[in-house]
């Protein structure tokens, strides 16, 4: 269950990566569909980098953000 998660995270991290990298050569018509405005898509077009993924990947992992601290 646990390998399937991470997989799925792994999975998810990737998708957002290879998104963000597309928002780069969408038009102005296509930004207004999709309800984003300039500051949001920039934000969103500078965390295509693998520094970001690989943050992503390490440090947001959703079943450590579940866990109980004492």
């Amino acid at each position: 269950m646990l390998i399937i998660a991470l997989f799925n995270h792994v999975q998810d991290c990737f998708l957002k990566y290879q998104t963000r990298k597309q928002l780069n050569n969408i038009s102005v018509l296509q930004q207004k569909d999709v309800g984003l405005h300039a500051n949001a898509l920039n934000e969103e077009i500078a965390k295509a980098n693998c520094i970001v993924l690989i943050k992503e990947l390490v440090f947001d992992v959703p079943f450590f953000h579940n866990r109980k601290r004492y």
